[in-house]
């Protein structure tokens, strides 16, 4: 279990917010999967509104009340201190994670179970390694974010109810922690109070990479990408880089996509030319899961993992693993798709936000058979997983 006290006020300004996350690792000590609170004074409800799901932005999520979600307005709750809690269980087999949220009282106020257990992708217990670390992934520009009292703990009785020792406030990465006595993950210089405490301004983000600067326009994609481990550099083993302008390969968008859904396991070997690369469980998991057939037809018996990625290629891998349909099937959003095999996955990803085409401001073409660039991959998986 893991929990974190925050003071929030409905009079923030609208658009203002933040996401919190706590993750976990597999066995293996790598990224396995987040389990985010989303905080948004929302632009549309005129109302902070508090949701949960497995993915966060690096902007406050301004689509919370498109989902569960609980709207502090309408439920009359003042400003005050709130308790976000993470609560790991065995769900006959598989990690369950209850995200809840409480009053000063002790009163739950909301609770959502991820990942549902209708959802494809589930995480067996033995896979999960421990606790990655408690971040908040998003937070508005300029934004001041009172915390307090943060801890992780085991057991099913929750964290004691004695304050953690006062830490100082950090701009990095958040400290965590696996060991089984309470301590704290995340905090400011605070002690716990009924009233807001000293005033804390939380700093931008650094880049993630030496090679993309704050004006990349695709900055905040490729820094989410990193902060999901599903990138982890171009230039083993510092990776310092991301190579922004390099063209993704094939066998590269098979890894960007397990680690973007955490694939099942594969049973078979499903390429004879995959054997060599690093990339050859990832090819499988996508192939297993009917992501991928191949790259030499009919006999499909080849991946081309070294081959480089066609826009339109992208469109289908992408249009498979996250089950993207058309909403709007009678609109040719572009005119130079006509006679490709992927159009209907093309007007897909259209249809779902992932993808606006390739020649703005008019994008009416989507250039399908032009290479995916490594920092637009990015920004096609960033908004696949947010869509």
């Amino acid at each position: 279990m893991t929990e974190l006290d925050v003071y929030l006020d409905p009079d923030w300004a609208l658009g203002e917010g933040f996401d919190y996350s706590s993750a976990v690792n597999n066995t293996e000590g790598t990224h396995l999967r987040d389990y985010v609170f989303h905080i948004t004074k929302d632009t549309s409800e005129n109302a902070p509104l508090f949701g949960v799901s497995n993915n966060s932005n690096l902007n406050p999520k301004e689509t919370i009340e498109t989902g569960v979600h609980y709207n502090f307005t309408e439920q009359g709750k003042p400003a005050g201190w709130y308790t976000l809690r993470h609560t790991f269980w065995n769900d006959a087999g598989n990690l369950r994670v209850d995200l809840s949220l409480h009053d000063t009282d002790g009163t739950q106020l909301f609770s959502e179970s991820l990942p549902p257990d209708t959802h494809p992708i589930q995480n067996p217990i033995e896979d999960v390694g421990g606790n990655r670390y408690g971040w908040f992934s998003a937070l508005s520009e300029e934004f001041t974010l009172h915390i307090d009292h943060t801890q992780l703990c085991l057991g099913s009785e929750g964290c004691s109810d004695e304050p953690p020792p006062t830490t100082t406030t950090t701009t990095g990465a958040p400290t965590t922690t696996t060991e089984p006595t309470t301590t704290s993950t995340t905090s400011t210089s605070t002690t716990s109070t009924t009233s807001a405490p000293t005033t804390t301004t939380v700093p931008e983000p650094a880049p993630e990479f030496g090679d993309v600067p704050e004006d990349n326009i695709f900055a905040e994609d490729i820094e989410w990408l990193a902060a999901e481990g599903i990138t982890f550099g171009c230039n083993p083993p510092a990776n310092t880089m991301f190579c922004p302008e390099d063209s993704v390969s094939r066998g590269q968008m098979a890894a960007f996509i397990n680690r973007a859904i955490d694939l099942p396991e594969a049973t078979q070997d499903h390429f004879v030319d995959d054997d060599d690369s690093v990339f050859e469980d990832d090819i499988n998991r996508l192939a297993e899961s009917g992501i991928t057939q191949g790259c030499n037809p009919p006999d499909n018996s080849q991946y081309c993992p070294s081959d480089n990625v066609l826009r339109q290629e992208m469109a289908s891998f992408l249009t498979r693993a996250y089950g993207f349909v058309d909403g709007d099937p009678a609109t040719d959003r572009f005119v130079d798709d006509d006679g490709s095999i992927h159009e209907g996955d093309i007007e897909a990803l259209a249809s779902s936000g992932v993808t606006v085409g390739c020649n703005p401001p008019d994008n009416d073409m989507f250039c399908p058979e032009e290479e995916v660039l490594r920092q637009q991959m990015a920004a096609f998986l960033h908004r696949a997983a947010t869509d």
